[in-house]
Protein backbone atom coordinates (compact mmCIF):
# COMPACT_ATOMS: atom_id res chain seq x y z
CA UNK A 1 0.00 0.00 0.00
CA UNK A 2 3.36 1.85 0.00
CA UNK A 3 2.35 3.85 3.01
CA UNK A 4 -1.21 4.60 2.43
CA UNK A 5 -4.04 3.37 4.51
CA UNK A 6 -6.57 1.76 3.38
CA UNK A 7 -10.48 3.45 3.01
CA UNK A 8 -12.59 2.30 5.39
CA UNK A 9 -15.26 -0.64 4.34
CA UNK A 10 -18.85 0.13 5.26
CA UNK A 11 -21.19 -2.41 5.39
CA UNK A 12 -25.19 -1.85 4.60
CA UNK A 13 -27.15 -4.21 6.59
CA UNK A 14 -29.59 -5.71 5.56
CA UNK A 15 -33.57 -4.26 6.66
CA UNK A 16 -36.12 -6.73 7.37
CA UNK A 17 -39.88 -5.96 8.82
CA UNK A 18 -42.95 -8.79 9.66
CA UNK A 19 -45.73 -7.76 7.92
CA UNK A 20 -49.17 -9.36 9.57
CA UNK A 21 -52.62 -9.64 7.33
CA UNK A 22 -55.13 -12.97 7.53
CA UNK A 23 -56.31 -15.06 10.18
CA UNK A 24 -54.54 -14.49 13.58
CA UNK A 25 -52.89 -17.73 13.37
CA UNK A 26 -51.19 -17.10 10.22
CA UNK A 27 -47.13 -16.37 10.96
CA UNK A 28 -46.37 -12.67 9.62
CA UNK A 29 -44.49 -12.31 6.09
CA UNK A 30 -40.74 -10.93 6.28
CA UNK A 31 -40.39 -8.33 3.66
CA UNK A 32 -37.07 -6.56 2.58
CA UNK A 33 -37.98 -2.77 2.11
CA UNK A 34 -35.25 -1.79 0.55
CA UNK A 35 -37.44 -0.39 -2.26
CA UNK A 36 -39.26 2.57 -3.48
CA UNK A 37 -42.55 2.25 -1.16
CA UNK A 38 -45.30 1.94 -3.94
CA UNK A 39 -43.04 -1.57 -5.37
CA UNK A 40 -43.02 -2.51 -1.83
CA UNK A 41 -47.24 -2.14 -0.81
CA UNK A 42 -47.89 -3.44 -4.19
CA UNK A 43 -45.88 -6.74 -3.33
CA UNK A 44 -47.21 -6.67 0.28
CA UNK A 45 -50.82 -6.28 -1.46
CA UNK A 46 -50.38 -9.47 -4.02
CA UNK A 47 -48.60 -11.47 -1.07
CA UNK A 48 -51.32 -10.93 1.68
CA UNK A 49 -53.91 -11.59 -1.54
CA UNK A 50 -52.05 -15.42 -2.14
CA UNK A 51 -51.29 -16.02 0.95
CA UNK A 52 -54.96 -15.79 2.76
CA UNK A 53 -56.60 -17.10 -0.37
CA UNK A 54 -54.68 -20.41 -0.02
CA UNK A 55 -55.13 -20.52 3.91
CA UNK A 56 -58.63 -19.86 3.35
CA UNK A 57 -59.13 -23.01 1.20
CA UNK A 58 -57.48 -25.33 3.81
CA UNK A 59 -59.86 -23.29 6.34
CA UNK A 60 -62.89 -23.95 4.66
CA UNK A 61 -62.43 -27.73 3.74
CA UNK A 62 -61.55 -28.58 7.02
CA UNK A 63 -64.30 -25.90 8.74
CA UNK A 64 -67.01 -27.32 6.38
CA UNK A 65 -66.22 -31.43 7.17
CA UNK A 66 -66.48 -30.22 10.80
CA UNK A 67 -69.22 -28.67 10.62
CA UNK A 68 -70.95 -31.43 8.45
CA UNK A 69 -70.01 -33.72 10.83
CA UNK A 70 -71.58 -32.10 13.60
CA UNK A 71 -74.69 -31.78 12.05
CA UNK A 72 -74.50 -35.47 11.49
CA UNK A 73 -73.67 -36.17 15.14
CA UNK A 74 -76.45 -33.97 16.45
CA UNK A 75 -79.30 -35.44 14.32
CA UNK A 76 -78.34 -39.11 15.24
CA UNK A 77 -78.11 -37.50 19.42
CA UNK A 78 -81.78 -36.38 18.88
CA UNK A 79 -82.85 -39.25 17.36
CA UNK A 80 -81.11 -41.82 20.75
CA UNK A 81 -82.61 -38.94 23.04
CA UNK A 82 -86.30 -39.10 21.29
CA UNK A 83 -85.96 -43.03 21.40
CA UNK A 84 -85.36 -43.32 24.84
CA UNK A 85 -87.97 -40.64 25.67
CA UNK A 86 -90.40 -43.02 23.97
CA UNK A 87 -89.63 -45.49 26.69
CA UNK A 88 -90.66 -43.11 29.58
CA UNK A 89 -93.90 -43.05 28.31
CA UNK A 90 -96.83 -44.32 30.72
CA UNK A 91 -97.10 -45.09 34.31
CA UNK A 92 -94.29 -47.18 36.44
CA UNK A 93 -96.02 -49.94 38.94
CA UNK A 94 -94.48 -48.58 42.02
CA UNK A 95 -94.53 -51.47 43.79
CA UNK A 96 -92.93 -53.39 40.87
CA UNK A 97 -89.14 -53.33 41.78
CA UNK A 98 -87.87 -54.32 38.50
CA UNK A 99 -90.11 -51.61 36.58
CA UNK A 100 -88.80 -49.01 39.58
CA UNK A 101 -85.53 -49.58 38.42
CA UNK A 102 -85.23 -50.23 34.71
CA UNK A 103 -87.48 -46.62 34.91
CA UNK A 104 -84.25 -45.12 36.76
CA UNK A 105 -82.16 -46.77 34.35
CA UNK A 106 -83.98 -45.16 31.30
CA UNK A 107 -84.53 -41.62 33.04
CA UNK A 108 -80.22 -41.64 33.64
CA UNK A 109 -80.30 -42.44 30.04
CA UNK A 110 -82.33 -39.71 28.83
CA UNK A 111 -80.42 -37.58 30.85
CA UNK A 112 -77.37 -38.24 29.32
CA UNK A 113 -78.59 -38.01 25.85
CA UNK A 114 -79.61 -34.65 26.48
CA UNK A 115 -76.57 -33.32 27.71
CA UNK A 116 -75.21 -34.76 24.27
CA UNK A 117 -77.88 -32.90 22.34
CA UNK A 118 -76.75 -29.84 24.05
CA UNK A 119 -73.23 -30.21 24.05
CA UNK A 120 -73.55 -30.45 20.33
CA UNK A 121 -75.60 -28.10 19.49
CA UNK A 122 -73.05 -25.40 21.24
CA UNK A 123 -70.57 -27.33 19.32
CA UNK A 124 -72.59 -26.74 16.11
CA UNK A 125 -72.72 -23.21 17.27
CA UNK A 126 -68.85 -22.93 17.48
CA UNK A 127 -68.56 -24.34 13.62
CA UNK A 128 -70.90 -22.17 12.17
CA UNK A 129 -69.08 -19.22 14.08
CA UNK A 130 -65.80 -20.71 12.53
CA UNK A 131 -67.53 -20.71 8.88
CA UNK A 132 -68.77 -17.02 9.26
CA UNK A 133 -65.69 -15.25 10.79
CA UNK A 134 -64.07 -17.16 7.94
CA UNK A 135 -66.37 -16.09 5.14
CA UNK A 136 -66.06 -12.26 6.54
CA UNK A 137 -62.10 -12.45 7.04
CA UNK A 138 -62.05 -13.29 3.69
CA UNK A 139 -64.54 -11.01 2.15
CA UNK A 140 -62.28 -7.93 3.64
CA UNK A 141 -59.54 -8.53 0.74
CA UNK A 142 -62.40 -8.62 -1.99
CA UNK A 143 -61.53 -6.34 -4.61
CA UNK A 144 -58.52 -5.10 -2.71
CA UNK A 145 -56.86 -2.44 -5.06
CA UNK A 146 -54.52 0.19 -2.64
CA UNK A 147 -52.95 -0.81 0.61
CA UNK A 148 -50.94 1.01 3.32
CA UNK A 149 -49.14 -0.05 6.81
CA UNK A 150 -49.66 0.68 10.22
CA UNK A 151 -48.34 -0.48 13.55
CA UNK A 152 -49.36 -2.62 15.47
CA UNK A 153 -50.77 0.21 18.26
CA UNK A 154 -52.77 1.36 15.04
CA UNK A 155 -50.62 4.09 13.79
CA UNK A 156 -51.07 4.78 10.19
CA UNK A 157 -47.88 5.11 8.77
CA UNK A 158 -49.39 6.61 5.26
CA UNK A 159 -45.83 4.78 2.95
CA UNK A 160 -49.03 6.10 0.24
CA UNK A 161 -48.11 9.92 0.08
CA UNK A 162 -44.73 9.48 -0.96
CA UNK A 163 -44.60 6.33 -3.31
CA UNK A 164 -41.52 7.31 -4.67
CA UNK A 165 -39.43 7.39 -0.86
CA UNK A 166 -37.84 4.43 0.14
CA UNK A 167 -39.70 2.74 2.48
CA UNK A 168 -36.76 1.63 4.51
CA UNK A 169 -36.55 4.73 5.39
CA UNK A 170 -39.59 4.63 7.13
CA UNK A 171 -40.02 1.17 8.37
CA UNK A 172 -37.84 -0.13 11.50
CA UNK A 173 -35.54 -3.06 11.71
CA UNK A 174 -37.62 -5.98 12.74
CA UNK A 175 -40.85 -3.80 13.31
CA UNK A 176 -44.10 -5.41 13.02
CA UNK A 177 -46.36 -3.81 10.77
CA UNK A 178 -50.05 -4.98 10.24
CA UNK A 179 -51.81 -4.30 6.43
CA UNK A 180 -54.44 -2.23 5.82
CA UNK A 181 -56.79 -1.73 3.14
CA UNK A 182 -57.55 1.75 1.68
CA UNK A 183 -61.48 1.89 1.40
CA UNK A 184 -64.06 -0.23 2.91
CA UNK A 185 -64.74 -3.22 0.88
CA UNK A 186 -67.86 -3.68 -0.90
CA UNK A 187 -70.94 -4.39 1.11
CA UNK A 188 -73.76 -6.67 -0.11
CA UNK A 189 -77.23 -4.99 -0.92
CA UNK A 190 -78.97 -4.26 2.32
CA UNK A 191 -82.53 -6.48 2.82
CA UNK A 192 -85.38 -4.14 3.52
CA UNK A 193 -87.41 -4.40 6.59
CA UNK A 194 -90.72 -5.65 7.06
CA UNK A 195 -91.94 -1.94 7.69
CA UNK A 196 -89.88 -0.97 4.20
CA UNK A 197 -91.56 -4.31 2.21
CA UNK A 198 -95.13 -2.96 3.30
CA UNK A 199 -94.99 0.40 2.47
CA UNK A 200 -95.72 0.38 -1.36
CA UNK A 201 -94.57 3.34 -3.56
CA UNK A 202 -92.02 4.68 -1.33
CA UNK A 203 -88.12 3.73 -1.81
CA UNK A 204 -86.15 3.08 1.19
CA UNK A 205 -83.76 5.50 1.69
CA UNK A 206 -80.45 4.36 -0.15
CA UNK A 207 -77.61 3.74 2.82
CA UNK A 208 -74.40 5.36 2.30
CA UNK A 209 -71.46 3.55 0.28
CA UNK A 210 -67.95 2.60 1.16
CA UNK A 211 -65.75 4.83 2.81
CA UNK A 212 -62.73 5.36 -0.26
CA UNK A 213 -60.59 6.67 2.63
CA UNK A 214 -61.27 4.10 5.91
CA UNK A 215 -58.03 1.95 6.78
CA UNK A 216 -59.62 -1.59 7.44
CA UNK A 217 -57.10 -3.79 9.39
CA UNK A 218 -56.66 -6.86 6.43
CA UNK A 219 -57.10 -9.27 9.57
CA UNK A 220 -59.28 -11.09 11.04
CA UNK A 221 -59.56 -14.32 13.44
CA UNK A 222 -61.37 -17.41 13.93
CA UNK A 223 -62.75 -18.71 16.92
CA UNK A 224 -60.53 -21.55 19.04
CA UNK A 225 -62.08 -25.06 18.27
CA UNK A 226 -63.40 -26.68 21.51
CA UNK A 227 -61.08 -28.26 23.55
CA UNK A 228 -62.94 -31.09 25.41
CA UNK A 229 -64.28 -33.69 22.93
CA UNK A 230 -67.83 -34.95 23.28
CA UNK A 231 -68.70 -37.81 25.50
CA UNK A 232 -70.58 -40.66 24.38
CA UNK A 233 -73.56 -40.97 25.85
CA UNK A 234 -74.67 -43.44 28.27
CA UNK A 235 -76.18 -46.93 26.37
CA UNK A 236 -79.55 -46.87 25.58
CA UNK A 237 -81.83 -49.31 27.63
CA UNK A 238 -83.00 -52.45 26.47
CA UNK A 239 -86.64 -51.68 27.08
CA UNK A 240 -86.24 -47.96 25.15
CA UNK A 241 -84.69 -49.62 21.87
CA UNK A 242 -87.50 -53.00 21.92
CA UNK A 243 -90.29 -49.91 21.98
CA UNK A 244 -88.20 -48.35 19.23
CA UNK A 245 -88.94 -51.55 16.80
Amino acid sequence: LHGKEAAPQHKTSMVLVHVKYGEASMAPAVFNPDCDSATLLDYVRRRAVKDTEAYARQADARVSAFVGEVANDLARARASFDRINRGLEGEVDAEDEAAVAERAEATAAAEAAAAKVARLEELEKVRTAQKDALINGVGLFKGLDAVDLQEEGGAALNLRSDPKRNAKDVLGHRKTYVVVRVGEPPRPPREPTDEEAGEEGEEPEPEAGPDPDALVPLTFELPADPVEPVEEPAAEPAAAEEGAE
